[in-house]
């Protein structure tokens, strides 16, 4: 029996959680492990299973080791853990 479209947004959630904190560990952004512990899904089906929303929620401060924010890199030259996952592009401010 084929897999609905809600079972494969759960399972894609639960994957892509779990590669974001193994990321975090492989980049050593853990103090207190907040952080990695935060990272949730939740998956939202219409009737029918049509429609599938995925929402992935984590702390706020999250965006900010994204960034690189305390590992001493200038902006735009740091790995963009989050941005990279979700297949977006960090782009250097203009100026």
């Amino acid at each position: 029996m084929a897999a609905t479209n809600e079972q494969v947004a759960r399972k894609w959630a639960a994957v892509t959680c779990k590669k974001f904190r193994s990321e975090l560990q492989r980049l050593k952004v853990r103090k207190s492990g907040n952080l990695s512990s935060s990272f949730q899904a939740f998956v939202q089906a219409e009737a029918g299973g049509d429609s599938v929303k995925i929402r992935m929620l984590y702390l706020l401060y999250g965006k900010f080791s994204d960034m690189g924010v305390g590992k001493g890199k200038r902006l735009g030259s740091g790995s963009n853990v989050v941005t990279k996952l979700v297949g977006g592009s960090a782009k250097k401010p203009e100026g």
